[in-house]
């Protein structure tokens, strides 16, 4: 391990901290000794998780010496198998869940500069909001006083760049597990206040996987899942009706981004989807159109932004299409 002789580990690990003259060390270690190897990775991680105070710039080197290992070094190069992701979730979640801000930069650099990835380290990484939005306590709110049932703007743009990891290059729509996922964070919320970049975010994810169920060709979900343009908050004297302009504003773009998917395109696309889940080693799962009835008019479930994005989908009528208009229209009244 020539990696870890250019660190005082021992003394790290005995008072606890990181400081700045660590952090130099480690960054002339990486120069020198070049490529972690396995065991010097599980050390780099070992001093992260039993230093809690650490110097700032610590993460940084962190992030890129381990990214670059798992990614590149570990086999198969360039992918995330479930056993390396079993692996790096074990390490940086070693108290339940994530708790640093750089545990959690890890997380989406790796999710970020890998082609692919097993779909459940990618619901991993979105358990980490939900679960910062059920207790009030999570690694973007560190220092902050907030309580369970609010999503910060720092954490929807986390949901987002997972999202958008997913499918790297690709044109995958939202599948199940994600829609899920983004289902039970805006459950979490119980009503409470929730930035317009969230409802943005949850209404196009959610009508990229209706649209996709029906068959539709979806854009690429860099275009899909834009961010909203700044200050394009919906203006309206009702509260409720104001969220219903939000969402039918947020819908206009999915709607100009879709259109009829040819069979050669359709098959194209489930040879892609084939292909992740042949590298990853595990299945993904589509949204189906009776799951997502059912998901949209869950009795006694359906948040605000639930109910003005159904109420703003049975307004939209023939300019849906014949198909999506039907799967709507099967959404109970009660939604």
């Amino acid at each position: 391990m020539s990696f870890v002789r250019g660190l005082n580990v021992g003394e790290m690990l005995k008072r606890g901290s990181i400081r700045e003259a660590d952090v130099a060390r480690l960054r002339r270690a990486v120069v020198e000794y070049g490529p972690l190897d396995r065991d010097e990775a599980e050390m780099l991680l070992a001093i992260n998780d039993g230093c809690p105070v650490q110097d700032a710039a610590w993460a940084e080197p962190l992030v890129a010496a381990i990214t670059d290992f798992i990614v590149n070094r570990e086999a198969p190069e360039g992918y995330i198998s479930v056993q390396n992701a079993e692996w790096l979730a074990g390490h940086i979640a070693t108290h339940g869940s994530i708790q640093s801000k750089a545990e959690l930069e890890l997380l989406l650099a790796v999710l970020e500069k890998a082609r692919w990835a097993p779909e459940s380290f990618f619901m991993f990484a979105l358990d980490q909001i939900k679960r910062a939005v059920v207790s009030g306590r999570g690694p973007l709110r560190a220092g902050k006083s907030l309580p369970p049932g609010h999503i910060t703007a720092a954490e929807v743009q986390t949901v987002r760049r997972i999202l958008l990891a997913f499918a790297g290059d690709g044109s995958i729509a939202i599948t199940a597990a994600e829609a899920e996922a983004l289902f039970a964070i805006e459950e979490a919320l119980k009503g409470g206040a929730a930035p317009p970049d969230w409802t943005d975010l949850f209404v196009k994810a959610v009508a990229n996987a209706l649209l996709a169920a029906v068959g539709q060709k979806v854009p690429a979900r860099q275009d899909a899942l834009g961010r909203r343009p700044d200050g394009d908050d919906a203006v309206n004297d009702s509260p409720a009706a104001g969220l219903v302009d939000l969402v039918r504003a947020s819908l206009a773009g999915v709607w100009s981004g879709s259109r009829e998917q040819s069979r050669e395109e359709h098959a194209i696309g489930e040879l892609e989807r084939r292909w992740i889940e042949i590298i990853t080693n595990e299945p993904i799962a589509a949204a189906a159109p009776d799951w997502l009835v059912t998901r949209l008019g869950r009795a006694g479930q359906v948040s605000a932004n639930g109910l003005a994005l159904v109420q703003a989908l049975k307004s939209e009528g023939p300019r849906m299409g014949p198909a999506l208009q039907d799967l709507v229209g099967r959404i109970p009244a009660a939604a």
